[in-house]
């Protein structure tokens, strides 16, 4: 399992807590899964290419496209 320290200081760990972590299709991915006549059954669906987390302390959201890379951080526009 993975774990990842928040900018605000949140230790989240997706072992400890599965509930921060979202597989998510983009919209091109999914209409290509769709299209694919090749697949015919859900479990032959390929897996998403990118992965979601989401402090639960302070609501920002982590994009991986890439585990193993850095990822994309957004926050709420404060004002």
């Amino acid at each position: 399992m993975a774990r990842c320290v928040c900018k605000c200081g949140y230790v989240m760990s997706n072992s400890v807590n599965p509930e921060i972590e979202y597989r998510v299709y983009s919209d091109s991915e999914w209409l290509r899964i769709v299209n694919d006549k090749a697949i015919t059954e859900p479990l032959k669906m390929p897996c998403p290419e990118r992965t979601i987390w989401i402090c639960p302390q302070c609501k920002r959201l982590y994009l991986w496209k890439d585990l193993e890379a850095a990822p994309q951080i957004y926050a709420e526009d404060p004002s």
